[in-house]
Protein backbone atom coordinates (compact mmCIF):
# COMPACT_ATOMS: atom_id res chain seq x y z
CA UNK A 1 0.00 0.00 0.00
CA UNK A 2 1.29 3.40 -0.87
CA UNK A 3 0.96 6.60 -2.00
CA UNK A 4 3.20 9.49 -4.54
CA UNK A 5 3.50 12.86 -4.80
CA UNK A 6 4.85 13.22 -7.54
CA UNK A 7 5.29 16.00 -10.66
CA UNK A 8 4.00 15.59 -13.75
CA UNK A 9 5.89 15.63 -17.23
CA UNK A 10 4.22 19.17 -18.55
CA UNK A 11 5.68 20.60 -15.41
CA UNK A 12 8.96 18.75 -16.00
CA UNK A 13 9.57 20.04 -19.35
CA UNK A 14 8.45 23.46 -18.25
CA UNK A 15 11.41 23.39 -15.44
CA UNK A 16 14.64 23.65 -17.46
CA UNK A 17 16.01 26.27 -15.03
CA UNK A 18 17.88 24.64 -12.19
CA UNK A 19 16.56 27.10 -9.76
CA UNK A 20 13.17 26.34 -9.95
CA UNK A 21 13.77 22.10 -10.22
CA UNK A 22 15.89 22.42 -7.09
CA UNK A 23 12.46 24.08 -5.22
CA UNK A 24 10.31 21.86 -7.29
CA UNK A 25 12.47 18.86 -5.23
CA UNK A 26 12.74 20.47 -1.78
CA UNK A 27 8.55 20.95 -2.45
CA UNK A 28 8.52 17.37 -3.38
CA UNK A 29 10.61 16.20 -0.26
CA UNK A 30 8.74 18.50 2.27
CA UNK A 31 5.43 17.58 1.51
CA UNK A 32 6.31 13.29 1.61
CA UNK A 33 8.08 13.66 4.81
CA UNK A 34 5.04 15.85 5.59
CA UNK A 35 2.51 13.10 4.60
CA UNK A 36 5.20 10.58 6.07
CA UNK A 37 4.87 11.92 9.98
CA UNK A 38 0.91 12.17 9.38
CA UNK A 39 0.52 8.66 8.36
CA UNK A 40 2.68 7.72 11.26
CA UNK A 41 0.21 9.67 13.29
CA UNK A 42 -2.87 7.79 12.04
CA UNK A 43 -1.80 4.72 11.66
CA UNK A 44 -3.80 2.14 14.33
CA UNK A 45 -1.61 0.38 16.76
CA UNK A 46 -1.89 -3.04 18.00
CA UNK A 47 1.28 -4.90 17.85
CA UNK A 48 3.20 -2.03 15.82
CA UNK A 49 4.53 -4.22 13.49
CA UNK A 50 2.21 -1.61 10.71
CA UNK A 51 3.75 1.04 12.17
CA UNK A 52 7.03 0.01 11.91
CA UNK A 53 6.54 -1.33 7.98
CA UNK A 54 6.64 2.71 7.26
CA UNK A 55 8.74 3.39 4.01
CA UNK A 56 9.83 6.95 2.42
CA UNK A 57 11.69 6.96 -0.75
CA UNK A 58 12.37 9.32 -3.45
CA UNK A 59 12.30 8.89 -7.05
CA UNK A 60 13.22 10.50 -10.52
CA UNK A 61 15.62 12.59 -9.61
CA UNK A 62 13.61 14.05 -6.59
CA UNK A 63 10.80 14.76 -8.43
CA UNK A 64 8.72 11.91 -6.95
CA UNK A 65 8.59 10.80 -3.63
CA UNK A 66 6.70 7.85 -1.94
CA UNK A 67 5.37 6.61 1.42
CA UNK A 68 4.33 2.99 1.49
CA UNK A 69 3.77 0.55 4.30
CA UNK A 70 5.21 -3.03 3.47
CA UNK A 71 3.26 -5.02 5.82
CA UNK A 72 1.07 -8.10 4.22
CA UNK A 73 -2.32 -6.76 5.70
CA UNK A 74 -1.52 -3.11 4.97
CA UNK A 75 -4.15 -2.69 2.30
CA UNK A 76 -7.24 -4.25 4.64
CA UNK A 77 -6.46 -1.69 7.30
CA UNK A 78 -6.34 1.11 5.05
CA UNK A 79 -9.10 0.38 2.71
CA UNK A 80 -11.40 -2.16 4.83
CA UNK A 81 -12.72 -5.30 4.49
CA UNK A 82 -16.47 -6.63 4.20
CA UNK A 83 -16.11 -7.31 7.78
CA UNK A 84 -14.75 -3.67 9.10
CA UNK A 85 -14.51 -0.33 7.52
CA UNK A 86 -11.37 1.15 6.45
CA UNK A 87 -9.39 3.09 9.00
CA UNK A 88 -7.80 5.25 6.22
CA UNK A 89 -4.42 6.23 7.91
CA UNK A 90 -2.46 6.90 4.50
CA UNK A 91 -5.57 7.96 2.94
CA UNK A 92 -5.95 10.73 5.25
CA UNK A 93 -2.52 11.91 5.45
CA UNK A 94 -2.59 12.50 1.23
CA UNK A 95 -5.80 14.61 1.39
CA UNK A 96 -4.38 16.60 4.28
CA UNK A 97 -1.05 17.31 1.95
CA UNK A 98 -2.10 17.15 -1.45
CA UNK A 99 -3.39 20.71 -1.19
CA UNK A 100 -0.13 22.08 0.72
CA UNK A 101 1.73 20.46 -2.17
CA UNK A 102 -0.04 22.14 -5.41
CA UNK A 103 0.01 25.54 -3.38
CA UNK A 104 3.57 25.08 -2.97
CA UNK A 105 4.33 23.50 -6.47
CA UNK A 106 2.17 26.69 -8.27
CA UNK A 107 4.21 29.33 -6.23
CA UNK A 108 7.51 28.09 -7.37
CA UNK A 109 5.92 28.04 -11.21
CA UNK A 110 4.65 31.73 -10.73
CA UNK A 111 7.58 32.93 -9.69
Amino acid sequence: MKVQLKVDRKLRKALQNDEKKKLIQKAVKLNTSEMQRQSARNVPVVTGNLKRSQQIHFEDDGLKGIVGFTADYAAYVELGTRFRAGQKYLGRAYNQQKDKFLEDIHKIVRA
